[in-house]
């Protein structure tokens, strides 16, 4: 009897088949999540790359700029746990996928962005969408090596490493044509575009 192999069930695999196939979908998650976490802790240092584009543009003070980071980095963290719960419901796939987007769409938000308001929304949508990359990508690591995953852990940590590293690329490029390009300095100071007033003669 000839059976159709796209209609008969799969059959399970061999003892000794079953570790070289966890070993390969553990390579295959590491490698997916390695990415993940370049991405996001590049996203995440990014932020200080910026922050002088914005000083120069919005003439913001460093209490400002710290608002700025906060905003960010308290998104971040403060939405790890929301984000290990939409896991449970929606999957961990999905929801990092969604994270990684909102990721990079809140630096192309605060690109487009013309004013403060919309650059905190932007900071918002960015580090909300990093959270969920660190609790979920860990899970994934431990549920694929069990206790073996120290290791895969290390090989994790480097490649966010290596995402802190790409951020130095952007220095040389402006943020945005003509809006949120850094400004040139001469003396020391910022060139505001206004013609420098003339000072009359001393009064005698």
């Amino acid at each position: 009897m000839i059976t159709d192999s796209r209609t008969s069930p799969a059959l399970p695999l061999s003892p000794a088949e079953v570790p070289a196939q966890a070993h390969r979908n553990g390579r295959r998650s590491l490698a997916v999540v390695g990415v993940n976490h370049a991405l996001h802790d590049g996203y995440t240092d990014m932020i200080y790359v910026l922050l002088p584009v914005w000083q120069a543009e919005f003439g913001l003070g460093y209490v400002a700029l710290a608002v700025l980071r906060s905003l960010y980095a308290g998104a971040l963290a403060g939405l790890q746990m929301p984000a290990a719960a939409l896991a449970d419901r929606f999957g961990v796939r999905a929801v990092l996928t969604l994270g990684t987007l909102l990721g990079a769409g809140g630096y192309a938000l605060a690109g487009a962005s013309g004013g403060l308001v919309g650059l905190c929304v932007a900071l918002i949508v960015s580090g909300a969408g990093s959270s969920t990359q660190h609790p979920l990508a860990s899970a994934v690591i431990a549920r694929a090596y069990g206790s073996a995953a120290r290791g895969p852990l290390g090989t994790y940590n480097f490649t966010g490493d290596l995402g802190k590293a790409s951020p130095a690329a952007p220095r040389r490029l402006p943020a945005h044509p003509g809006r949120l390009a850094p400004r040139p300095v001469a003396g020391g100071r910022r060139r505001s575009g206004r013609r420098p007033r003339r000072r009359g003669p001393p009064a005698v």
